[in-house]
């Protein structure tokens, strides 16, 4: 058998280097064959001497694309997949020495998977601040943590899995590319692109596996400990929210829906209130506050202009 393993990537050097050194301490079982697809989607930092610090040790096949946006990186890497199954990390993960090795148990197991996911641990640059810490299960979105138990199972329909630890079976994937008006272009906020993948799919018919073996450490930078940054990430998933689409009109106020200016108004009023506080009733509020933000702003600009 042969799997495929890919790494989008932009800017980001110095984690890289990490994330490919810890790739070496892989433990490949018998009769599998892997690559390594390495995506550089147009960095301006060294990551093309980094990749090549590491090509001699690891099956790398390094690919441009020039493109922004994540999307456009990942359906690279579907292009050139050789394995009968991508597994997907990112260029900020450590993986544990047995992750692809457990995928691929997981997947003999359960023959008739189409995609699996697979636990992805904070790893901090630092000490959370308290409120971080006492809320870190409102936070699974922010800093992509996924862990839903250790052991092997189906996945429930309510349940996913997130980008930085997940597999596809490649001809299925090949049928459902990442749609570039989701997922991160740049310094953009926009995300969903493994979400729409996964929705499709599953309207298809496909079946989802969890591997909860299959782990990897996640880095979270000092910068994204904020409540700045979650706002942000609350945001672009409000922008995310509103590219999907609708049916019938929505009634709007100065391009932007009603309904979702006045539940804005609402939510941030309280968070002002409670910001003193930092509890779990404040994080609530920030982060409805700025999905419907996001909403209003997306739709401000993808909607309104057709309605005129």
């Amino acid at each position: 058998m042969k799997v495929t393993v890919a790494i989008c990537t932009w800017n980001r050097s110095v984690l890289l280097d990490k994330t490919l050194e810890r790739f070496k301490s892989l433990r490949i079982p018998g009769g599998v064959r892997w690559e390594l697809i390495i995506v550089d989607n147009a960095s301006t930092d060294n990551t093309a001497d980094i990749i090549k610090r590491h090509i001699e040790k690891l099956p790398i096949i390094q690919r441009l694309e020039s493109k922004q946006g994540h999307c456009h990186a990942r359906n690279c890497a579907i292009d050139h997949a050789e394995g009968e199954w991508i597994l997907w990390t990112d260029d900020d993960v450590l993986v544990g020495a047995d992750w692809l090795a457990n995928y691929l148990a997981a997947i003999e197991q359960f023959p008739n998977a189409v995609f699996a996911g697979g636990t992805i641990t904070p790893w901090f640059a630092r000490q959370p601040p308290a409120w971080i810490r006492s809320n870190l299960g409102m936070l699974q979105g922010p800093f992509a943590i996924r862990e839903l138990g250790p052991e092997v199972r189906w996945l429930d329909m309510k349940e996913t899995v997130y980008g930085a630890n997940m597999a596809f079976r490649t001809d299925v994937l090949r049928q459902n590319l990442f749609d570039p008006n989701f997922g991160l272009v740049g310094e953009g906020a926009i995300r969903g692109d493994e979400a729409d993948v996964i929705r499709r799919i599953r309207m298809q018919g496909g079946k989802g596996l969890w591997v909860g073996n299959a782990q990897v450490d996640h880095y979270i930078p000092e910068e994204r400990l904020t409540a700045s940054y979650v706002r942000k990430f609350s945001f672009g998933y409000g922008q995310t929210i509103a590219r999907q689409p609708t049916n019938g009109t929505v009634a709007t106020s100065f391009g932007r829906p009603r309904w979702a200016l006045r539940k804005y108004l609402q939510n941030r009023a309280m968070e002002l209130v409670l910001m003193p506080f930092r509890n779990r009733r404040w994080l609530t509020y920030l982060q409805e506050a700025a999905i419907c933000r996001g909403i209003m702003e997306q739709y401000r600009i993808d909607k309104a202009p057709d309605e005129r």
